[in-house]
Order: structure tokens, then C-alpha cells, then sequence
């Protein structure tokens, strides 16, 4: 479908002569390694878990060491059997990363991989796999199409997948694992210290080291002293310590503090003074001396053993330590020291960005993109640390629906390598949060792809008889961002304007959107017939998005509202929330904040 984008596999598959699957049955055994990695295993599960929901047969699976290598034999091969490493196919981790994955067929069998390191590939190829086989489409947790078939023709495969973003994450609390592998939107090197705040919060904890040690910390014990060198000393053991605890850890995260707290001022003198630069070239300075010390050891205690690194930029050491010549458009570094370390990569949060609703390098987002070229001009090795919600209001849409799509182009042809897009913490949003995680996961994998063109198809698929009336709600909403925008003046970033106001969703608006979803509603009542349990699941569907209309009616126009309207509203309201893990009405309360809003409402109106 033009716009939608077609399967990787397309442009190098072809139908051969004769059945994968006939009358329900197959010839073709699955043979995987006999100590397979939980994403082999995951792989094999998928497989045969959706080929007998399409075909009604499973493969029998057979571990590697009873099988002779012959590629006469219909074999599907999964992950790195020792028929992959007898075939002589390349197995290229350079090129495969983490989440790159081969379909390959010689003869009669076809290998699935991906790389011998991390391989979230051989999980990503099996889903291709299903999808040029039977059509199996993901579009949320419990939404998902394939072809009903008892018979299918075999195909030959030569394809490799590479995403554009190999490091892909979207952090909502719907996303469990088994969610974002369906998305595609895990990959990159593994970690474990739980958080991308790792100075005092991970290794160097005040409860640990304060007391005995005040001089490590400023004087709000929120920043460590990067200049102390005892300090840095002990750092370096714990990211050891770390290295040992986790064998599977083949990322380390060294950041800063999820505040705005700087150091001393006699530190960022001396910094000055020694490497005339800033708060952020001394953050680089630091992270690359515990590398280079990493480095250095790891060979002695774990010979082959491969480590990155990574940091952010983030608050104080946002703006890149570089000068900018504006007669020249040239960046030069402070110093020689504040070059990251050639396997650090950076992290560039876009908290500084002022205008979400255009893209990256577009009009008010100029000094930002000028940062980050000048990042640009010192490292090339980073990833994107990105927003999809506003903090002050999670029931209320986030404007970056237009510039979402072309920011992703711009920083893949920036050379970013990985994304992480935060949206609601510690609950989840109303508004669209399972269409922003299938089509945001789509465009991170394939850049060419269109926003819109995916918000379609996922509404087609998602909202079912309602699609019609949800896709125009979805254009309503869209638009209304655009104008309010342009008209007055919206304020754009995730923590810096309150959506919610009666000056962004004028009533005539609220009252349209409504009358759009009751209509879509009413499109399922058959079904409450014929099917009470899907019924069931579309209301519901419906209903999360409707809270942001009812919430900002009650919010702001609760004198246009009779009483049994509100009652109406807040019942539908709670029980929507209830059931999709709707806490919180903005990331600035406690879990019960939707509950209050609630009871509140109830008391003064009702």
C-alpha cells in the first residue's frame, strides 16, 4: 500500500512451487540451537503460536544436534544453529547490531538470524517471516490480523533487515516486553541500572557515601563533584562492581541527576581554568576518564568482553562545549578534552526544544538545532531522548503528531543511531497512546513511512465499525493543534503549557468531537448481539479516548452540562480509567490524582 510502506521482504521474495502448508499439514520442521537464548525460544514460540491460529498446524521443533546439515531438507532454521555456521552465511554483528535480522534460503532450507550478539533480529525475522506468509499485522496488545489459510505456497527469501534506528524504545507504562517485541521497538545494548540518572542515584547513593564523604557531593547532595578525584576513584569500582553483578550488561549509562542542580561555583571555575569549557564539556571529561579506566581493566577480568557507553545531555549539560563562529558556521571544541570518548555516545534530550509542533530544524527550533549540530561537530555516536506527552496534562494531546515523522528523518540522516520516546509515567494516557505506539515504532524501523497514512490503518484496524467516526475525531484533534498554534499562540513543549484550558478547546469543538464519538459508539451495538465480549472491548476502546473530551467539558464548561450529563460523563469516565490504568491527570500528582479529579467533580456538581 503506497504511503503505508510495504514488508522488507517484498522486494527480495519469491513464490516458489511448491506448499509450505497443505490441508492444515507441513513437511517443514523447525530446528533450533540446542541451548537456544530466551529470544530463540520467544522466536519459536511466535511462530508456531500464530501459524496455528492462521493454519491450524504448528512445526514439530527439532534442537540442532539431530540434524545432519542438507539444504534438500525443509527446514526452517531459527537463530544461530550449527546449520547456520555449517551453510557459510555471514553472520556480520557489525551490520546486524542489535536488532538487524537475514531470511535467507538456500535450497530447500531457510535461515532466520540475527546477529550472534544481541538478538533481537531472529525474533524480528520470524515476524517478517508470518507477516509475507499470512499477513500477520501487530497493532496493539490485544489487536492483531493475519489471513485465515490451510494452505500456502512456499516462498524463497533473500532479505536483510535493518532498521534505520537500531536502538528503539518507547517507555509507556502498556509496554511490557512481550508489547514492544510485537512492535519491533526493542533493541540496543543491554543495561541494568534501571534508570539513565546513574551518578548518585545507582553507584554513588548519599546514604552510602555522604556521611563519610560530604565532599563528593554539592552542597544539596543532588550532584556529585566530577573534579574529586577520590570520588571518581570509587565510581570506577562500582561501575565494575555493576560489570561483574550482570553478566549480560554490555551497556554502561553514566548520567547526571534528574535535576537542575549545578556544581559549585569553584568547580566550574577550576574547570575553566584547566579546560576552558562548561558544566557539559565537564560532564564529558569525567565520563571519559572512567572509560578509558573500564576500558583498561575490563580485558583483565573479561577477556572479549565488549562495553559502550553512554550520557546525556541534559539541563546543565545541554548545550554542546563547543564555540559557534557565526561569520564561519563553525564549531570549535573548548578543548581537546571535551571530545567524548570515541565509544561514548551521547544522548540529546529534547527538553530544550521550543516548538514541538515543528519539526527539529523548523521555525523557533533554531538555536536548538544549532546545539545539536554542534554536538555534531564533536561526536558521532548519539541517540535521541524524546517526549511524547505533556507533562502538566496526560489527558490531553501532545502536539507533535505533524513533526514526529520528519524529526525522524532528519535525525537518521543525521547519523543517530537509537530513540527513546517517554510518554505518561506511572499511568497511562487517553489520548491515542496505542496509535502513537504503533505508528511511532513503524517510522523509528522505516523513516519513509507516513504519519498519517499509519494512524489510518491503525484506526481501521483498532476501532473497527467506529473507524470512520474515529478517524475523523482523529483529524479534529490533529487540526485543532495546528490552530490553537497559529491562532493563540499554544505554548509547545512537554512541561510548559497547561492544554487543558478552555482556550485550546473551545466548546463548539468539545461538543463536535463528542457527538462524533457517541455516534461511533452507537456503530457497535450489533455487536452487543451477536458478540458481547468484542463489544465489550470496542466500547472500551472508544471510551478512553472519549475521557479527554468529558474531562475537558467538566473541567471547563460544567455550566453548559446538566446534572445527569456530568453524572453520565463521570461514570464512563471511572470506568474507562479503571480498566486501561488511567491514574493520573498530569505527572505532577500522586497515582490517585484521576480518582480526586473524580470524587471531587461528583462532590461540587452532583
Amino acid at each position: 500500500d503506497e504511503g503505508v510502506g510495504n514488508n522488507p521482504a517484498d522486494a527480495n521474495v519469491e513464490k516458489l512451487d511448491y506448499n509450505f502448508v497443505k490441508n492444515g499439514k507441513s513437511d517443514f520442521v523447525l530446528v533450533v540451537p540446542t541451548v537456544m537464548s530466551e529470544n530463540e525460544e520467544l522466536a519459536v514460540s511466535e511462530f508456531n503460536l500464530y501459524l496455528k491460529q492462521s493454519t491450524g498446524t504448528q512445526l514439530k521443533v527439532v534442537k540442532d544436534d539431530n540434524v545432519n546439515y542438507d539444504n534438500n531438507q525443509k527446514i526452517i532454521s531459527v537463530g544461530q544453529t550449527r546449520l547456520l555456521k555449517q551453510s557459510g552465511l555471514p553472520v556480520d554483528d557489525e551490520l546486524l547490531k542489535t536488532s538487524g535480522y537475514v531470511m535467507k534460503t538456500i535450497g530447500n532450507t531457510l535461515y532466520l538470524y540475527g546477529s550472534s550478539n544481541v538478538d533481537y533480529g531472529v525474533i524480528y525475522a520470524v515476524y517478517d517471516f508470518l507477516k509475507s506468509m499470512i499477513n500477520l499485522e501487530f497493532y496493539a496488545k490485544d489487536c492483531y490480523e493475519y489471513d485465515k489459510t490451510y494452505q500456502l505456497k512456499m516462498n524463497k527469501y533473500d532479505v536483510l533487515g535493518i532498521p534505520d534506528f537500531d536502538a528503539r524504545r518507547i517507555g509507556s507504562t502498556r509496554m511490557d516486553t512481550e508489547y514492544s517485541m510485537k512492535m519491533r521497538n526493542l533493541g540496543g545494548w543491554s543495561r541494568g541500572e534501571g534508570s539513565v540518572h546513574t551518578y548518585i542515584r545507582y553507584y554513588m547513593p548519599v546514604e552510602t557515601y555522604a556521611s563519610a564523604h560530604p565532599e563528593w557531593y554539592n552542597s544539596q547532595q543532588t550532584q556529585l563533584r566530577l573534579l574529586n578525584e577520590e570520588m571518581r576513584a570509587e565510581f570506577i569500582e562500582q561501575v565494575k562492581r555493576h560489570i561483574r553483578k550482570y553478566p549480560f550488561v554490555n551497556e554502561i549509562y553514566i548520567g547526571t541527576e534528574d535535576n537542575r542542580d549545578s556544581a559549585p561555583q569553584e568547580d566550574l571555575d577550576e574547570m575553566k581554568r584547566l579546560y576552558n569549557t562548561t558544566e557539559a564539556g565537564m560532564n564529558i571529561i569525567f565520563v571519559n576518564s572512567v572509560i578509558e579506566a573500564i576500558e583498561e581493566w575490563l580485558p583483565t577480568e573479561f577477556p572479549g568482553r565488549k562495553m559502550h557507553y553512554r550520557t546525556s545531555a541534559y539541563y546543565l549539560t545541554q548545550e554542546a562545549p563547543v564555540t559557534y563562529n557565526e561569520e564561519t558556521g563553525e564549531f570549535t571544541p573548548h578543548s581537546e578534552w571535551v571530545i567524548p570518548h570515541e565509544k561514548l555516545s551521547v544522548d540529546i534530550t529534547l527538553m530544550g526544544l521550543q516548538n514541538w509542533g515543528d519539526p527539529i530544524n523548523g521555525t523557533g527550533n533554531e538555536a536548538f538545532f544549532r546545539n545539536i549540530q554542534g554536538w555534531a561537530s564533536i561526536c558521532d555516536r548519539f541517540t535521541v531522548y524524546s517526549y511524547g506527552v505533556n507533562f502538566h496534562d496526560y489527558l490531553v494531546n501532545f502536539n507533535n503528531f505533524g513533526s514526529f515523522e520528519e524529526n525522524v528523518r532528519i535525525f537518521k540522516e543525521m547519523g543517530f543511531y537509537g530513540w527513546y520516546e517517554l510518554l505518561a509515567t506511572q499511568s497511562a494516557s487517553a489520548t491515542f497512546e496505542e496509535l502513537r505506539i504503533y505508528v511511532q515504532s513503524k517510522l523509528l524501523w522505516d523513516s519513509t513511512l507516513n504519519f498519517n497514512d499509519l494512524a489510518k490503518q491503525f484506526i481501521d484496524a483498532y476501532y473497527g465499525d467506529a473507524s470512520e467516526e474515529m478517524w475523523e475525531y482523529y483529524k479534529l484533534t490533529v487540526s485543532n493543534l495546528y490552530i490553537q498554534k497559529q491562532e493563540n499562540s499554544m505554548p509547545q513543549g512537554f512541561g510548559k503549557a497547561y492544554l487543558s484550558r478552555a482556550t485550546y478547546n473551545p466548546l463548539p469543538l468539545l461538543n463536535q468531537m463528542l457527538n462524533i464519538l457517541d455516534n461511533g459508539e452507537a456503530k457497535y451495538a450489533e455487536l452487543k448481539e451477536t458478540d458481547y465480549k468484542m463489544y465489550d472491548t470496542m466500547v472500551n476502546r472508544l471510551r478512553q479516548q472519549k475521557i479527554t473530551v468529558q474531562y475537558l467539558l467538566i473541567l471547563n464548561y460544567s455550566n453548559y452540562l446538566g446534572r445527569d450529563e456530568i453524572a453520565r460523563f463521570l461514570n464512563e469516565m471511572e470506568g474507562a480509567a479503571s480498566r486501561n490504568g488511567i491514574l493520573k491527570t498530569n505527572g505532577y500528582e500522586d497515582v490517585t490524582g484521576f480518582a480526586t479529579f473524580i470524587a471531587d467533580a461528583r462532590e461540587k456538581y452532583l
